[in-house]
């Protein structure tokens, strides 16, 4: 832990001012609070013999923000509500980043800059919330001049989708009780039993179905992505025999989900649990 014990330069009224800070620093590290964005766990990235990197604290992740919809009516005081959407969360990560000298302390904002560099948002998971995935882009830093190989910074993260997410769960049959508390669009694929002109999936709860109209054969592998609104047949485009008209692309609710498919055949369900 003596990687962690480090001295926090910072000047005021021309004078050099000492803050020792490390048992909050020793306390996020025991309590497994690092970050790992698009699959690269910051600490271990950027931790070395040349310097180190520790998340200390992270906000924005309670409470989303709503933005309200609303009309002027003549004649009426006040307005009218129309509608509600959740705004993007902001999410920001306080961390202390360190260097053993100059040309390390300079090389390690290089690496982290490398780090934070996607096209478009991915997965933002902390360790002391190994189970929840924010989609999350990098925004900008907030970082302090620099007076010495130590600094304390802080890190913007946009998520334009403010929902969180599980990671995937996967299901075989036709029943799956859902616990997110936010609607959820999932994968569904299974293998044709028998030679037919016409494919249902009915979901009961919801009274939604897929109908597809086409040739299939036994052995014939459907998928179907709610989310994306594709269908695929053998791993080729099906939304051709997609019954347009009267089929409904559905997703999963709180609660119990019944999918009914005829011909009958076991389905495979993928999906992530989703929250607020």
């Amino acid at each position: 832990n003596e990687g962690f014990a480090f001295f926090i330069k910072m000047k005021k009224g021309g004078k050099m001012y000492n803050f020792t800070d490390t048992n909050e620093i020793l306390k996020s590290y025991e309590m497994g609070i690092q970050t790992t964005f698009n699959g690269k766990t910051l600490e271990r990235e950027l931790t070395n013999a040349n310097g180190a990197f520790q998340t200390v604290m992270i906000s924005g992740r309670g409470v989303v923000d709503q933005e309200h919809q609303t009309v002027d009516v003549t004649g009426r005081d006040g307005k009218v509500f129309r509608r509600k959407s959740y705004k993007e969360r902001e999410v920001e990560i306080t961390a202390l980043i360190s260097g053993v000298n100059n040309s390390a302390f300079r090389l390690q904002f290089e690496k982290l800059n490398e780090l934070l560099d996607t096209s478009e948002p991915s997965d933002l998971v902390f360790g002391d919330e190994p189970d929840r995935i924010y989609q999350a882009q990098f925004e900008s830093a907030d970082i302090p001049d620099e007076e010495s190989n130590q600094q304390i910074i802080k890190l913007k993260m946009i998520c334009y989708d403010p929902k969180k997410l599980t990671n995937k769960k996967t299901v075989t049959g036709n029943q799956v009780n859902y616990a997110g508390s936010k609607e959820t669009y999932p994968k569904i694929s299974f293998m044709v039993g028998v030679n037919v002109n016409e494919i249902n999936l009915l979901h009961v709860e919801q009274q939604k179905y897929i109908r597809l109209k086409g040739t299939y054969t036994q052995g014939n592998r459907i998928e179907i992505d709610m989310k994306e609104r594709t269908i695929k047949l053998n791993g080729r485009n099906e939304l051709k025999n997609f019954d347009m008209v009267n089929s409904r692309f559905f997703s999963l609710q709180k609660g119990a989900n019944t999918l009914r498919l005829t011909p009958s055949s076991q389905l495979t369900i993928e999906y992530s649990e989703v929250y607020q």
